[in-house]
């Protein structure tokens, strides 16, 4: 179509004051990128043409960004602009500096070369700047004349703090991997390599495999105190840009008192606004720019300590009575400062204990044995039993009681809580919890000894076991679980607790695991289940201090496993799927395999079908329907007599011998609905360590991208844990459970029926399992290609979404198991929120 047609948008004659389009076109002429925001839009609107231009030609980006590359030879970040800002470019210049009509394709160089010998852009450059720069930024242009040309693609998925994640690649040398260096305002931020092969990211890149990179960048001195920092992405050797220009925040607390000001402006709109429509769209503005400050103002992770210092735990709101009354009991280890650190802290606390009682005869007594004697003899409502060195915040024990008022029939109240070493101030390794989570109970104690106790129903439970040890807290965890199940506890969404990080013991570590298997496995036998518990070794990840990694029995019948596999003309993917499959089995006498074929008209496959199904080994059911992977997966299910089912994608592959066994030993558990699986990439890095909804359009992946042995918080995609859904791509159900549903439902054809599934088990009562015991290789969407770039998909896509959302929106109020402190942007588990318009009240 050519950029001419947009000639029209400028003034026919020079303007004397700049449009919101001439300072775009200022912006792309000068520092190589369109404004970042109306921030930088909206100061420069109404200023003369002539000033704006020589105010950017001087900014200190352009010198740096710009001129410097140029006068080393590198190419400036024009030559990343898309060619719809180059129409945008050259249509200015012929409108603002009388150049002639640009050939087409349009080319960055050949415009810049046009624009620096025009008069009106040598009197603005002269306006900062010698002949001989003029001279020399001239001369750069026409050297990249000569150069080999480049064609490099590269974006960025991820910024978490000072981490950067993205993707890149030589489209004419795509096997080479590449060096970057980084640039934050102009100045060097720092070198990596991006040498990760990224297959799974190939469909984004036409075809090639990308290569992944992951950067740790510096802020130089200079840029600390900025407010706003852009970062510019070059490949080292040729210079070309891979990233132009993107905002980033080192700081989140200015985002922090943007969104504070926007949000006392919104609440002031609503209440005076009384139908003026002036004002209502000021409001829709408002509103408009929420979701981008939210990513700005959420903290990464590694800022906790300034998270921490930024949102101090305020007070609860009062009821008019409260009859909670706590007793504190406090296992004296024998360090004499561990223990007056705890017992100031709780002389310190806004609502008094009742009683503390110092129990433990300084570190002679077993654990166990000193809260067990102390017990009795309490007449509080509830017991906090700490250890010497854990702290509580000044306000933690009036919000524990006023989430015993609110939440009458819940008998634990557990909280969040982080660490903090003797002698040092930041707080570390915050641990925010979610949903009562019963198999990560099993696996570690990440409640710690963070919880209160109602008393009546602690010693309702009747005698205690002594020999619990170090593990006291966890069994009295699995005790009340026993007697009333997972009601009885209630998460207090505050940072409450304050835990003493302490030198690794070797000596305490053994004596530890002793303790945790023989508390586990004492649980495990009171419910009547043979499962075992050994300790954590994960093949993909190693070890997990305090983890143990369970065992479930399977059904001494052994009940048939269908695994249904729709598929479509890829034998490059079905074939390989299902010999891993075969090689990978426990129990192939007790395995169907049922491919659904979807239409296939490939020789290859269909010659291939025909021999397998000679052999006995699979069964094959054809569909020439339109794709609806529910469609086909139901049909896959009638077509076998399995009591077990497993839907999986064809383009997966099994990675390890008796899957199929620990997935029969989940099955077999009453209380468990679905289970999926850890799935990774070809290059290993996590693709689905389960699902987190930030709401039910926007369905997020734990880890992914991620290696195995990434420090996820809690662990978690090393530990079995429960999630509201698991990817399709592996879900396993019972046949029972899967016709008491209603199968899949076929109004979803593409996307959320995974989701829709899973809901549909948890609303009967049933938990959905991640199980990395369980790994698999995903390939995501080989096999079906990439909606985003299919109109009729996305549209499709849209319906799907919004079905979701009329049906579950009553019946959704966010993800329980997805801690409210993180952020609902970016990478879950990676950012906190800020608790701006949060209510005082708990959850």
């Amino acid at each position: 179509m050519g950029y001419r047609h947009l000639i029209g948008h400028w003034f026919k004659r020079k303007p004397t004051e700049c449009t919101a389009e001439d300072v775009h076109f200022l912006y792309l002429l000068c520092l190589g990128r369109a404004p970042l925001d109306g921030d930088e839009i909206s100061p420069l609107v109404g200023a003369r043409f002539f000033a704006t231009l020589k105010l950017l030609l001087g900014k200190q980006e352009t010198r740096l960004s710009v001129l410097a590359r140029l006068e080393l030879g590198k190419q400036p970040p024009h030559a990343s602009l898309s060619e719809l800002e180059l129409c945008d470019l050259a249509a200015g210049l012929q409108a603002h500096f009388g150049l002639e009509a640009f050939k087409e394709p349009l080319h960055w160089l050949d415009i810049l070369i046009a624009t620096a010998n025009t008069s009106r852009f040598e009197k603005a450059f002269l306006s900062h700047f010698s002949h001989l720069r003029l001279d020399a930024f001239r001369q750069g242009l026409q050297g990249l004349k000569g150069k080999a040309d480049v064609d490099i693609k590269g974006r960025i998925t991820r910024v978490v703090g000072q981490e950067v994640v993205g993707q890149v690649i030589n489209r004419l040398t795509p096997d080479t991997p590449l060096v970057l260096d980084f640039y934050l305002n102009g100045l060097y931020a720092g070198t990596t390599h991006a040498d990760l092969p990224c297959d799974q990211f190939a469909g984004d890149f036409g075809g090639l495999t990308p290569w992944g990179f992951r950067h740790q960048f510096t802020v130089p001195d200079a840029l600390k105190t900025c407010d706003r920092l852009t970062l510019s992405i070059f490949e080292k050797e040729s210079g070309a840009p891979v990233i132009g220009a993107r905002e980033v925040v080192i700081s989140p607390t200015l985002g922090v008192e943007v969104m504070q000001r926007l949000s006392a402006e919104l609440a002031g709109l609503r209440d005076h606004a009384h139908g003026s429509d002036a004002v209502l769209a000021r409001l829709d503005q408002i509103e408009a720019q929420l979701p981008r400050l939210q990513q700005y103002a959420s903290f990464p992770l590694s800022q906790y300590a300034l998270f921490k210092e930024t949102f101090p735990l305020a007070p609860p709101q009062w009821l008019a009575r409260c009859d909670v009354r706590f007793d504190i009991l406090v296992y004296d280890t024998g360090d004499a400062d561990a223990l007056q650190a705890t017992l100031t802290s709780a002389r310190r606390q806004s609502f008094p204990a009742q009683s503390v009682v110092i129990v433990g005869k300084e570190g002679t007594q077993n654990p166990a044995a000193a809260y067990t004697s102390a017990v009795p003899g309490l007449e509080g409502t509830h017991i906090l039993m700490l250890e010497a060195g854990d702290k509580l915040a000044m306000h933690a024990l009036a919000w524990i009681a006023r989430s015993v008022e609110d939440h009458a029939s819940a008998h634990v109240f557990y909280a969040d809580y982080d660490h903090y070493e003797i002698g040092a101030h930041p707080h570390l390794e915050p641990c925010f919890q979610h949903a009562f989570d019963y198999d990560m109970l099993l696996q570690h104690n990440s409640f710690s000894r963070a919880f209160a106790i109602e008393r009546e129903q602690l010693l309702s439970l009747g005698a205690f076991d002594e020999n619990a040890g170090q593990c006291f807290h966890q069994y009295l965890l699995m005790r009340h679980y026993e007697m009333f199940g997972d009601k009885a506890f209630h998460h207090i969404p505050r940072m409450l607790w304050h835990l003493e990080k302490r030198p690794a013991d070797p000596q305490r570590q053994r004596l530890l695991e002793e303790d945790q298997i023989r508390v586990c496995q004492s649980h495990l036998k009171r419910r009547g289940i043979t499962a075992t518990a050994v300790p954590m070794n994960d093949p993909y990840a190693g070890p997990v201090d305090d983890t143990l990694m369970l065992s479930w029995p399977v059904d001494k019948s052994l009940p048939k496993l269908g695994i249904i596999i729709p598929t479509k003309d890829r034998i490059e993917l079905i074939k390989p799927c299902v010999e891993s499959l075969l090689a990978t089995l426990d129990h192939p006498d007790r395995t169907e395999i049922i491919i659904v074929d979807n239409g296939s008209d490939d020789q290859a496959v269909l010659q291939w079908f025909a021999d397998v199904q000679e052999n006995g080994t699979v069964t094959v059911v054809r569909s020439d329907t339109a794709f609806n992977w529910s469609h086909l997966n139901n049909i896959g299910a009638a077509a076998t007599d399995a009591s077990y089912l497993l839907f999986l994608n064809d383009d997966t592959l099994a990675m390890d011998k008796g899957w199929d066994t620990v997935l029969r030993g989940q099955l077999a558990r009453n209380s468990v609905g679905a289970v999926g699986a850890r799935l990774l990439y070809r290059n290993g890095t996590l693709q689905h360590g389960g699902m987190v909804l930030y709401g039910l359009d926007d369905v997020r992946h734990e880890g992914m991208g991620d290696p195995c042995n990434a420090p996820h918080p809690m662990h978690r995609t090393r530990r079995c844990h429960a999630c509201v859904a698991v990817t399709g791509a592996f879900l396993a159900c019972r046949r029972t459970d899967f016709n008491a549903v209603g199968g899949f439902d076929e109004a979803f054809a593409v996307t959320y029926n995974d989701v829709d599934f899973c809901f549909k088990m948890r609303q009967q009562g049933l938990r959905v399992l991640y199980e990395p015991q369980i790994t698999f290789q995903h390939f995501q969407s080989e096999s079906r290609g990439n909606d985003a770039r299919d109109e009729a998909k996305r549209a499709r896509a849209l319906k799907e979404a919004s079905l979701m959302a009329g049906r579950w929106q009553h019946q959704f109020h966010g993800d329980p198991f997805y801690p409210r402190a993180f952020a609902r942007t970016g990478s879950p588990f990676t950012c906190l929120a800020p608790p701006i318009l949060e209510s005082a009240n708990p959850s």
